[in-house]
């Protein structure tokens, strides 16, 4: 009797699509979740580095007149642009 009930179990196949979506749910949110949380940590760092380049000091300089100096601005703007650039944060 028992032996025949095992058959029975082991070759009842009911609930076997159900056990494979809930293990296949399971890995999905997980992958998803790893996932989720390489990106957040990159996002992290890459507006970290923005900000950090946005705090760069640049003189307040007037374009063209009223004692402005077209040139030191722009060589300002090339001096963060390369700070950033370099990674000098």
């Amino acid at each position: 009797m028992l032996h025949k009930f095992l058959l029975k179990f082991r070759s009842d196949e009911d609930g076997a699509t159900t056990v494979d979506w809930v293990v296949l749910t399971a890995a999905l949110v997980g992958l998803s979740a790893a996932v989720l949380s390489q990106v957040a940590a990159g996002s992290l760092d890459i507006s970290d580095d923005v900000e950090n380049c946005l705090d760069f000091d640049i003189p307040h300089f007037t374009m063209g007149g009223r004692g402005g100096n077209d040139r030191s601005y722009v060589e300002q703007l090339e001096k963060a642009a390369q700070w950033c650039s370099d990674g000098n944060h």
